[in-house]
């Protein structure tokens, strides 16, 4: 992701993730499998996450989907992925 403005817009935070695997079991990002220490990318490869308590809207939901929402424009917001259980 490359960020246009915004306070995480360059890479200063250090790379523990890297090339993160999850199959949607995991109770939590950390559960998943990745690997970690050295790193190879540019700073133009960063993503962020952020996890937090929200409201998620449930309707026009189809298994699968994956959406951005609460963006300013339709290119930017938090990602949603879609799983009925």
């Amino acid at each position: 992701a490359i960020a246009v403005s915004g306070y995480y817009s360059t890479s200063v935070w250090p790379h523990h993730i890297i090339d993160l695997n999850c199959t949607g079991t995991e109770a939590g990002i950390l559960n998943c499998s990745y690997n970690g220490g050295h790193h190879t990318c540019l700073t133009n490869n960063d993503a962020l996450v952020v996890c937090q308590s929200v409201d998620i809207q449930k309707d026009d939901c189809v298994d699968g989907d994956i959406r951005l929402a609460g963006g300013q424009t339709e290119y930017e917001g938090r990602v949603e992925i879609c799983i009925n259980k």
